[in-house]
């Protein structure tokens, strides 16, 4: 799972919709509540933020617009399937975005094996962690933001996951 993914869902999960300009153009609310950036898509996405801008790479803005987007044009909320968006088997390579991998053995880490992919585009390896250098259970960590974003305190998360 992509973490800007995760928190273009955690932007939207929070209450801050965002604002559509015209049928190409988006005002996304900053995740921190400090201002607005600029989500545009014509031929093709492009954000105002720095992370766009210094990456080139879809943001947390952009994916908080598709979200956006898919559930503004499904006449039920039951039909955005929340589960194939964030599908582990969808996978991409997190240095040409290519959706071309395969898998290329495993090496073995404290917390477990780790699955090693390689991009048949550039010929780079890579592990899929959605959180980076962080050694701790990805789904613990996640869970924890989820319930956060949701307004609980951290001593209720506390309880709520040991």
């Amino acid at each position: 799972m992509n973490a800007r993914k995760l928190r273009g869902f955690s932007i939207l999960a929070k209450g801050d919709l965002p604002e559509a300009i015209d049928k190409e153009h988006f005002l996304v609310p900053s995740q921190s509540g400090q201002g607005k950036y600029t989500v545009e898509h014509a031929e093709s996405w492009a954000c105002s933020c720095p992370d766009f801008q210094k990456n080139k790479a879809p943001c947390k803005h952009i994916y908080a617009a598709k979200f956006f987007l898919k559930m503004r044009h499904k006449t039920e909320l039951e039909n955005f399937d929340i589960a194939e968006e964030l599908n582990p088997k969808r996978f991409e390579c997190p240095s040409c975005y290519s959706d071309v991998i395969v898998k290329w053995g495993q090496r073995q880490t404290a917390a477990g094996a780790k699955q090693i992919w390689k991009c048949n585009a550039c010929g780079k390896k890579f592990t899929l962690n959605p959180i980076k250098r962080v050694k701790a259970n990805a789904k613990i960590i996640t869970l924890a933001m989820d319930l956060y974003f949701k307004g609980l305190s951290l001593r209720d998360i506390s309880d709520t996951i040991y």
